[in-house]
């Protein structure tokens, strides 16, 4: 995602608040990409601050802003050029260019790819063939969900396209969109304010506003949207008319999952609602939360440190604490968690008392599939571990990771260069790395490596690394 048209520059906005005024000063560091860094600036007087959208405050005599070598939602530099950006959904992945343009493979029956047709792409074609997915606007973000996809405009404006049985498209209907129509001609979802970052889960979909509010829509199977109910919204309704999910305070950043959400809060805290059964909130039971209360009412979760980074899979959960360690929770089969065996955590204990994930690396970014897991580390190095069996950790076998073992005992996935973005689907992973190009692994059914064929990669040696995906011709 840090990758722009002067890929060495990171730009970040630190937030500054002086009783009712807020002024905000942008500092431009330049360093080589793949490192990260942590800097301190000195006399700012300021008891807290923010990095960017995801990093907590904290109370310091100087304002110590951990830089991470990347962060999943992408944003723009100072010329309004967008960051590119790479999207896994359960079937399908999508890729943003620097200009803000989005090109998508993989499977196609219900209009996720945005095409107007139902036509699988990277199966036996390139996904440059196909050329830009007509959005009809600049994109800034994109977001892929099990069968469906949004992208967030450069106006603060949200478009979504793919499956809508259940309204996740936002659009008050249940019509796919995609299928034989573009996304440009459904307009703009009515979300009711300018949204600053986009998330898909299964088959819901969410918003952070600008105000740092949260509006949720698309099915509402165990509470998943926190409304207090299990009512969809989007199918008969905009998102707009269910107004904000009760958080209990402001959010900085969203993650959606197969069945449930978690947000982080302006001080770095957790919050999650939606399916609990294992444990996947992390309050230590299995209860729902969102179906009949509101998040609010469940507080914190214990995550045991500051957050800077959350990232929600199937039936479980990740996070990155600002100190770049990683905890997880949830479901625990395949070794999903890492912590070197099978069991659930955060059912009947909270993610605090399983300590660090022994990921042998300083972690900048994590992505959750739905069930295995990797992260970039601060020199840009690639770890997964969870499911193997069409080999989504990369590591030439189809073997689980941190079921038995830790992840740090498997090394680094063979990617074949820096990576500065990574995103998994259900079974299969896409990368960015610092010249450019794309790259994936794992199961390559209906073409959602983009490969031009349908073959899994990474569960053989000599398929690693993954060569560069066509994706621009």
């Amino acid at each position: 995602m840090i990758h722009s048209h002067d890929r060495n520059r990171i730009f970040f906005r630190k937030q500054v608040f002086d009783g009712a005024s807020r002024s905000i000063a942008r500092i431009v560091l330049s360093f080589p990409v793949g490192l990260l860094l942590l800097f301190t600036l000195v006399n700012c007087g300021i008891g807290h601050n923010a990095l960017g959208t995801f990093n907590g405050t904290g109370e310091s005599s100087t304002d110590l802003l951990y830089l991470a070598l990347l962060l999943s939602a992408p944003s723009s530099d100072s010329s309004g050029t967008n960051n590119t950006q790479i999207a896994g959904g359960r079937e399908h992945s999508c890729y943003l260019s620097a200009a803000g343009t989005v090109r998508c493979w993989g499977l196609a029956d219900r209009g996720q790819l945005g095409y107007g047709n139902t036509n699988n792409i990277g199966d036996d074609e390139s996904p440059a063939s196909a050329g830009d997915v007509n959005v009809g606007g600049t994109v800034t973000q994109i977001a892929a969900g099990a069968y469906h996809t949004c992208a967030l405009l450069n106006t603060g404006s949200v478009r979504c396209w793919g499956e809508n049985t259940l309204g996740q498209l936002g659009y008050g209907n249940t019509n796919n969109i995609g299928d034989d129509e573009t996304p440009a001609s459904a307009g703009d979802v009515n979300v009711g304010g300018m949204a600053t970052q986009i998330v898909a889960g299964g088959r819901h979909s969410c918003v952070l506003l600008d105000t740092g509010s949260v509006r949720c829509w698309g099915g509402g199977l165990s509470g998943r949207l926190g409304y207090g109910n299990t009512n969809a919204i989007g199918d008969d309704e905009t998102p707009a008319s269910a107004g904000d999910v009760n958080v209990g305070g402001t959010v900085r950043r969203i993650a959606a999952g197969g069945f449930h959400t978690c947000v982080i809060l302006d001080n770095g805290s957790v919050r999650c609602w939606g399916g609990g059964i294992s444990g996947q909130l992390g309050y230590g039971n299995t209860n729902n939360i969102g179906d009949d209360e509101t998040p609010a009412s469940a507080g914190d979760v214990n995550v045991g440190g500051t957050v800077s980074q959350v990232a929600a899979g199937s039936s479980y959960t990740c996070a990155v604490l600002e100190t770049g360690s990683v905890r997880c929770w949830g479901l625990g089969t395949f070794g999903r968690l890492g912590y070197g065996n099978t069991n659930i955590i955060g059912d009947d204990e909270t993610p605090a008392s399983a300590g660090d994930v022994n990921v042998g690396a300083t972690v900048a970014q994590i992505a959750a599939g739905a069930a295995h897991t990797c992260v970039i580390s601060g020199t840009g190095t690639v770890r997964c571990w969870g499911q193997g069996s069409s080999g989504q950790p990369g590591y030439g076998n189809s073997n689980d990771i941190g079921d038995d073992e830790t992840p740090a005992s498997a090394g680094d996935v063979n990617v074949g260069g820096t990576v500065t973005q990574i995103d998994a689907g259900d079974n299969h992973n896409c990368a960015i790395v610092d010249t450019g190009s794309v790259r994936c692994w794992g199961d390559g059914a209906n073409g959602r490596l983009g490969y031009g064929n349908t073959n899994s990669i990474g569960d053989n040696p000599a398929e690693m690394p993954p060569a560069d995906v066509n994706v621009v011709e």
